[in-house]
């Protein structure tokens, strides 16, 4: 195919009919980009619930052949071997706030947490941004003898320890659960305050 391409620098090509190739603003790669704001691919839409990206797999459902994946892999040519706590991979959600500031409001973080051989951890690491509830939410605090989920107020938590002593099993920041109506903690489930970590 000759001729040039319709659009501006970093347009992605393709074809509008057999022998006719064009470029759209809401398609483009610029691999330039060398932080962590600008992306080097971009899809954009003004449409509601676009853009939309699916990735379809036709090959038969079995045990070598199922549907399509994403990989993140981390291959750095001069280490091969990626050393403990680097980030493998991240699903980052962002917006703009009021001053038009681009932030991200949570994300997804895959961690190495050790790579010896026969060894290798990972955990999976969830944050977001800290809610802040407002004062008059009275109305969908938690009440005893009420087991939907509302909002528990200090004094309720209070209360409620009070009425069920009992000691926290496990290590510090490992979450607990019910064992057999005692508390139970759990070793690859850790929060921290501020990050909460599943290990594999």
């Amino acid at each position: 195919v000759k001729g040039s391409l319709a659009g501006a620098a970093n347009y992605i090509g393709y074809f509008t009919a057999t022998n006719t190739l064009t470029g759209t603003a809401g398609f483009q790669y610029d691999g330039t980009n060398i932080s962590s704001v600008d992306a080097d691919f971009t899809m954009s839409s003004a449409t509601t619930l676009k853009p939309e990206l699916t990735l379809t797999s036709t090959s038969g459902v079995n045990a070598t052949n199922q549907g399509g994946y994403i990989s993140f892999y981390r291959n750095d040519s001069t280490n091969p071997y990626t050393s403990t706590a680097d980030v493998l991979g991240t699903i980052q959600f962002q917006n703009r706030n009021l001053a038009s500031v681009k932030q991200s409001w949570a994300d997804i973080k895959v961690i190495a947490d050790d790579v010896t051989i026969n060894n290798e951890i990972s955990s999976i690491r969830f944050r977001t941004r800290k809610p802040t509830l407002g004062n008059n939410s009275v109305t969908n605090t938690q009440t005893a003898g009420n087991n939907t989920t509302r909002i528990a107020t200090t004094a309720f938590v209070a209360a409620a320890v009070a009425a069920n002593s009992g000691t926290p099993a496990g290590s510090s920041t490992q979450l607990q659960y019910n064992n057999g109506g005692a508390f139970g903690g759990v070793d690859d489930w850790t929060w921290n305050g501020t990050d909460m970590t599943i290990a594999t």
